[in-house]
């Protein structure tokens, strides 16, 4: 999926990497356009990606 391709290569610029999963995760909810329902604040980086804590 490209979106998580985007996601991967925008983080590797901030020298942040997210998690392989998490990646995936931001990558289709960024796609979609849905939240991330999630208590992890490493989905707070990812640029059009919202998240829902718990």
């Amino acid at each position: 999926m490209l979106a998580a391709t985007d996601v991967d290569r925008e983080q590797i610029r901030r020298g942040a990497r997210l998690g392989e999963n998490d990646n995936w995760i931001a990558g289709f909810a960024r796609y979609y356009r849905e939240p991330v329902i999630s208590r992890d604040r490493a989905f707070d980086r990812v640029a059009g990606v919202r998240r829902i804590s718990y």
